[in-house]
This record gives C-alpha cells, sequence and structure tokens, in this order.
C-alpha cells in the first residue's frame, strides 16, 4: 500500500478536523526530512492527536516517527497480523520495548480487561508513555522504566533525539543509511534480566504471560537469554528482527525452548511470531 494511502486512512481514523490537519502537517514536515530540507522547530512543542478513541500525546520534535508507528500499529497491523497475537486473545502482556507506549494502547484498545507491562529506558520516550497511559485512563497497564537485558546492570544506549524507535545498545544492527552516527547520543539506563523483573509482576497477576512483544532495535536475543526462567512461563513471542543473523540467532535460541515459529515476514527486517510447542 502507498504511503498517501496509509495516510488517508489513518486521517480517517481521526476524532477531530483538527487532528486531520496535525496528521498532514506532520506528513509534511516528514517529507521536507527525507529530503534532508527540514528545519528543527523551535524548543519543544508537545501536542495532543486524537485518532481512533484514543489520544497520543506527541513531541513535535520526532512527531514524524510517531506517525509511523501509529500507521504500523493501526493501518498495518505490525507485530498482530496473526488472529492469536491481537488483544481478545490475551489477558497478560509484557509490551519489551514499549516506546511511547502505542502498542500497549492498542492492546488495551482491542481488550480493555488485558494487562499489561511496558517496559522503555529511554527517558523522553518513557515520559511519553506514562503521559499516554494517563490521558487514555488505561487501567491495567505498568510501566517501568528499564532496559531487558542478558544482566542486572547499568547500560549505555544510543539513541537518536527526532526518532524514538531508534534507542539501543546496538544502533549500527538497524543498517538504516539515513542514520548519523554524529547524530546519535548517548544514555545511561538501568538495565534488568527479565527473570530478574518478573516475580516483582505477579502482584499484577502475572504469574504467566499470553503474549510477549520485544522490539530492542537489535539487542532481541540478549532479551532472551536473560529471560530463561520467564520464557517457560510464555506462551506466545513476537519479536521485531533487523538483521539475518539476529534473526536466526533468535529462531535457534527459541526453538530450543520449547517454541515453534509459525511466521516470519519476508522483508528486510519485521516480525518473528513463535507459539509455545512443549
Amino acid at each position: 500500500m502507498d504511503r498517501k494511502k496509509k495516510i488517508r486512512q489513518l486521517a480517517a481514523l481521526a476524532d477531530r478536523s483538527e487532528d486531520v490537519r496535525l496528521i498532514q502537517e506532520i506528513e509534511a514536515r516528514r517529507r521536507e526530512i527525507m529530503r534532508g530540507r527540514a528545519t528543527a522547530p523551535a524548543g519543544q512543542g508537545w501536542c495532543d492527536l486524537q485518532v481512533a478513541g484514543s489520544t497520543f500525546r506527541l513531541n513535535m520534535l520526532s512527531a514524524a516517527a510517531s506517525l509511523d508507528t501509529l500507521i504500523d500499529l493501526w493501518i498495518d497491523s505490525a507485530h498482530m497480523r496473526l488472529p492469536a497475537f491481537e488483544g481478545p486473545a490475551n489477558g497478560r502482556v509484557l509490551d519489551i520495548g514499549a516506546n511511547e507506549g502505542y502498542y500497549s494502547l492498542r492492546i488495551k484498545q482491542q481488550n480493555s480487561a488485558a494487562k499489561v507491562i511496558a517496559l522503555e529506558p529511554v527517558q523522553q520516550s518513557f515520559d511519553q508513555l506514562a503521559a499516554n497511559i494517563a490521558l487514555n485512563a488505561c487501567r491495567d497497564v505498568y510501566a517501568q522504566q528499564a532496559a531487558a537485558s542478558d544482566s542486572d546492570g547499568p547500560l549505555t544506549l544510543q539513541r537518536h533525539p527526532s526518532v524514538p524507535t531508534v534507542s539501543g545498545k546496538n544502533t549500527e544492527a538497524l543498517n538504516q543509511a539515513w542514520i548519523r552516527r554524529e547524530d546519535l547520543r548517548d544514555e545511561q539506563v538501568q538495565g534488568y534480566r527479565l527473570d530478574t523483573l518478573m516475580p516483582g509482576y505477579r502482584e499484577y497477576g502475572f504469574d504467566w504471560i499470553d503474549l510477549m512483544k520485544i522490539d530492542v532495535e537489535g539487542d532481541e536475543l540478549n532479551v532472551l537469554k536473560g529471560a530463561e526462567d520467564t520464557l517457560d512461563k510464555t506462551s506466545r513471542i513476537v519479536i521485531e528482527w533487523h538483521t539475518n543473523q539476529v534473526k536466526g540467532g533468535v529462531i535457534a535460541f527459541l526453538e530450543q525452548r520449547g517454541f515453534r515459529l509459525l511466521w516470519e515476514e519476508g522483508h528486510r527486517f519485521g516480525d518473528l511470531y513463535f507459539e509455545r510447542s512443549t
């Protein structure tokens, strides 16, 4: 589907005429960014976009990237292209790499009774995640500022100041020509093994995980290595991969631990869908 059609479809979900105008304004800025002509907005401007019955707090410095994520989830059904991975089939969801919270909101929109734990380490993204949870009065969504990893302790992530989805320990693995090394910033965050975190989530009803979503920009295998016990209590996993090396490592690791690959997206990067088989 071409970009213009997706923008029209997203605009059709807008709740107000001012939201349609905001989508068009952000998309026009995105085109300027892609052409290398955009100038940075003065200061950090915030606005709220209402789409499909939900409200999204946007930072105009990164709104073009946020619009891409909204299209991914509400138009392209990213991470949810199999019915068993949609909200209605999953009551306990672990959102790893929650970013600004759009996936968690999409799950809650599909299943208001779902319980979600959202992990996001980067300060700016976590602040928007918390704001989005509050704006939409989401019950049973628990946000924690943390990086899932293979060890407990401080980590240094690289992040892009205007593209929140570009953040991780190894952004080179994203293989995106437009990412300039000089634009990236280091940020100190706290890392945890999922096996360290999960006992604390039992009070929220997470003695079992119906669906684990992982999108951590190239560090997916390390997340799994820190979740040996947690995987034994997980039914389904959807993982976004960015390189063939990561994809192969993730598939081998999970198949050795009782999961079977249901489907993989055949693009330059995409999602892997797993289900527990044993």
